[in-house]
């Protein structure tokens, strides 16, 4: 269905600036759903403009809608949708505006070329994830091996043998002369 991660619209009118980023992940430490930030000078605290905005919508946060009278609501649930029973919720609350805007993601997910970007953009997300499971292992052992090589230099520098120095650590017999 309907996959969401990060969603950036610009709108520009009147003089004034929005920025819209609908994300699929809590990125605030908070319980609202809807974040809005404006630009501040980082020293003086003063604001730059009060034309310009920046508006996070985190739809893990995004609380169930049960009527139609919240416009904005509807709209973020269809970006929150994952099944076609969620659809099928938002086709029968939101009325003539969400049946249409179901039926367009419907005819536009329908295409092959969409179905392609589908699939790619989820063996990157996996292929991402992946990277930073591998990155945070080694990281891990690296940490393991300096540490036990740590101890082995301690324990060197007591006079314990090197026999017992390397069952003690892990460390092979070689490693373990290599840190004298």
């Amino acid at each position: 269905m309907w996959r969401c991660y990060f969603y950036r619209f610009f709108a520009f009118g009147a003089e004034i600036v929005y920025i819209i980023s609908i994300v699929a992940f809590p990125l605030f430490d908070c319980v609202e759903f809807h974040s809005e930030y404006r630009p501040l000078e980082v020293s003086r605290h003063t604001l730059l403009t009060d034309k310009m905005s920046l508006h996070y919508f985190e739809l893990p946060k995004l609380p169930e809608v049960d009527g139609d009278d919240d416009e904005q609501m509807l709209w973020l649930t269809l970006f929150k949708a994952d099944t076609e029973e969620e659809l099928i919720k938002i086709k029968s609350i939101g009325g003539t505006v969400m049946e249409q805007a179901v039926e367009a993601y419907r005819r536009v997910s329908a295409t092959e070329k969409f179905v392609m970007l589908e699939r790619m953009r989820d063996d990157a997300r996996h292929n991402e994830a992946s990277a930073i499971a591998n990155a945070e292992e080694r990281g891990e052992l690296r940490g393991e091996l300096r540490e036990r090589r740590k101890n082995a230099q301690t324990m060197l520098a007591e006079g314990i043998g090197v026999d017992a120095i390397s069952r003690i650590t892990g460390l092979t017999v070689d490693e373990v002369l290599h840190l004298k």
